[in-house]
């Protein structure tokens, strides 16, 4: 029962911002998954490659260990980005909540102190060994067969020497 956006009851360019980052967010994370998803099934590639070179198992296993590893950088990033949405959310809401209807920013919009200080400042908990661990299945499956392959060839050389001494 309105003419304009200006009679509805909230402002509709707050809320758009609100529904917008919604929209963007999901699209965002299913491109950002896909990609992930990309990334990791070249990584088990690469640790899979540790049955010929052992190197490769030793460079993913330290790196997972010193969480230095893609695993623990996607970890941290998508702990970021769920930040980064409810921080912009939340402005959003107070922007919902006290824009006037019919307000058009021009770009600017400013809130109080409180708004900034209701905010929670970004904390980040690395995961721990077992987790880093649970990431590491293909190289220690290929170090696992690097051990047991010594193990063989080893047994096989003692069993050498005491036929030829």
């Amino acid at each position: 029962g309105v003419e304009t956006p200006g009679e509805l009851p909230v402002n509709v360019i707050a809320v758009g911002l609100f529904e917008t980052e919604i929209f963007e967010s999901t699209a965002y994370r299913a491109l950002f998954d896909e990609l992930e998803s990309a990334r990791e099934a070249q990584d088990r590639i690469v640790q899979t490659g540790g049955l010929l070179a052992p190197l490769l198992v030793v460079r993913s296993l330290s790196m997972a260990l010193a969480g230095t590893d893609y695993a623990h950088h996607r970890h941290f990033a998508e702990r970021a980005e769920d930040y980064r949405h409810d921080y912009v959310q939340m402005l959003n809401r107070d922007l919902i909540a006290n824009a006037r209807p019919g307000d058009q920013f021009d770009g600017v919009y400013t809130v109080g102190g409180e708004v900034w200080e209701s905010i929670p400042a970004f904390s980040y908990q690395a995961p721990g060994l077992g987790w880093a661990i649970r990431h590491q299945v293909v190289a220690l499956c290929m170090l696992a067969v690097w051990l047991v392959g010594l193990c063989v060839l080893t047994r096989w050389a003692v069993l050498k020497m005491e036929m030829v001494g």
